[in-house]
């Protein structure tokens, strides 16, 4: 067992084996170990549960999926209302070269793959109806009925593998590109009634740990961290008082389960792969952030890159006053801030007041807090853009361009889109020499569904939008190409 396997022990004290199948700690009954003849023999434990033969109706089964193939094949030949122009930025040249060299890159099948899923995603009675039918078969056992289908257009699309042969290719292939990969571990965590138990919490840390070591094996991989997966969601709405520059006491530190965190961090600053903590609802970002800076303050240090991001949602109206805060504290204590920015996933969760009145507001508010970060922000800090906004892409290219890193000790940026999603910019920019990361979920197809569930219904709007219909567009567009229809 490697070194950071050891570091993370169960309650019973047994070291962890950091297995691609084992996520969640199951408790059964101990084998039991005889002497023969020939040595020890060990009787297997009695199974958790007793498997019901089932033998699924094919007929049925082929009635169904025909039923669902004429209906997406007719919501497929009618349009989708489109709006009737394009986001700013996007028709930008470089944008429009760098959407070309990644679609000719592709295989005739993962095109037409893409395609049917942006198709989809732009019908949102296609994408209800689909979630529906995913909760029936899953409720009634049936997942054989939509797991291949799945696999192989929207688990294909948005998801860099089952196996961790399959992500350390897919990492490889974008490496070999000139893109980085971020790593998130995508099975979502439910315990009881909705909740979380212990077992649950170390399942997460020890995926963390396997997403660790499946970066080390191609450097400069990031692996993002669900820290409301790892806690107790009572202790972290409990300690949502916190200031978020706050020294933790002993007793919060036990509370938070932050011991076992700092090991976990330990781990990946030896591994040397950084570690990005994902934004969640206000109700717990506090305690939150009091865990993240702790950690950073612990691990930040000295040279080389950072190990700790922290993530700052810039629709809430208070993240500017809060992003400065965390940038005076990390220049006074001496430690360097990591800081992911995005524009933020859990509106409809925030409370009444929190976020910017309007779309625009927040727009504004991510450029400027881009703008004060390239033109003020300390060396000793590292910036990842996590955005799809091409304007705002556009934005940020330009102020680098004005202030290079030579002119003055500013921090290092970097820019990142999630995998499936907006290889027009993603690909624009290696050749800009500007750092750029997609965001790679990976999981087994069924412990997958929901988060692509979650996703189709966060990003329906944005599907159906500008950004939806442009990479619908080109897709045909590249379609007419391979057929001879267009040059």
């Amino acid at each position: 067992m490697n070194k950071a396997a050891g570091l993370l022990r169960n309650t019973t004290g047994k070291a962890f084996s950091l297995r691609w199948s084992m996520v969640h700690v199951i408790r059964r009954p101990a084998s039991v170990s005889t002497m023969g003849g020939h040595g020890i023999h060990t009787t297997p434990p009695p199974p958790l549960w007793t498997k019901v033969a089932f033998k699924p109706r094919w007929d049925v089964a082929m009635a169904i999926l025909a039923g669902g193939g004429a209906i997406g094949g007719y919501s497929l030949l009618s349009s989708p209302s489109t709006p009737s122009s394009l986001g700013p930025g996007m028709d930008d040249p470089a944008f429009i070269k760098a959407s070309e060299r990644a679609l000719g890159r592709l295989s005739t099948y993962d095109v037409l793959a893409s395609l049917f899923v942006y198709e989809c995603c732009a019908r949102p009675w296609v994408v209800n109806t689909g979630m529906a039918f995913i909760k029936f078969c899953d409720h009634w056992h049936l997942s054989f009925l939509y797991t291949p289908f799945a696999r192989a257009t929207f688990f294909h699309h948005f998801c860099g593998g089952e196996t961790v042969g399959d992500v350390v290719d897919t990492v490889s292939r974008l490496k070999a590109e000139g893109i980085g990969s971020l790593l998130a571990y995508s099975k979502e965590h439910h315990g009881e009634e909705g909740g979380l138990t212990e077992d649950d919490h170390q399942a997460a840390i020890n995926a963390t740990m396997e997403a660790i070591e499946i970066a080390r094996k191609v450097p400069g991989t990031m692996v993002a961290v669900k820290l409301s997966a790892m806690v107790s969601d009572s202790q972290l709405r409990r300690y949502n008082t916190l200031k978020s520059t706050a020294r933790l006491t002993e007793a919060t530190k036990r509370d938070l389960n932050y011991h076992q965190l700092s090991q976990m961090t330990a781990a990946a600053k030896e591994a040397g792969v950084p570690l990005v903590f994902d934004a969640e609802q206000t109700y717990f970002r506090h305690a939150m952030d009091a865990i993240i800076i702790s950690l950073a303050r612990d691990y930040n240090t000295g040279t080389g890159p950072h190990t700790v991001y922290n993530t700052y949602q810039l629709y809430l109206q208070a993240t500017p006053a809060i992003l400065r805060e965390h940038v005076e504290t990390s220049l006074r204590e001496g430690w360097g801030l990591g800081a992911k920015l995005v524009r933020g996933a859990y509106m409809a969760m925030e409370p009444e007041g929190a976020v910017w009145p309007s779309k625009a507001a927040t727009d504004q508010a991510y450029d400027s807090a881009v703008k004060e970060l390239i033109e003020g922000g300390p060396g000793s800090m590292s910036v990842i853009l996590a955005t799809h906004n091409h304007n705002s892409v556009l934005n940020a290219i330009r102020l680098l361009s004005q202030t290079p890193h030579t002119s003055r000790n500013r921090p290092t940026f970097a820019i990142a889109q999630l995998y499936g999603m907006s290889d027009d910019i993603t690909y624009a920019l290696p050749p800009k020499n500007v750092v750029v990361y997609k965001w790679i979920p990976f999981a087994e197809v069924k412990e997958a569904m929901p988060y692509l569930v979650r996703r189709a219904e966060e990003n329906g709007s944005l599907m159906g939008g500008p950004a939806g219909e442009i990479e619908r567009r080109r897709r045909w567009g590249e379609v007419r190409r391979r057929i001879g229809l267009s040059a």
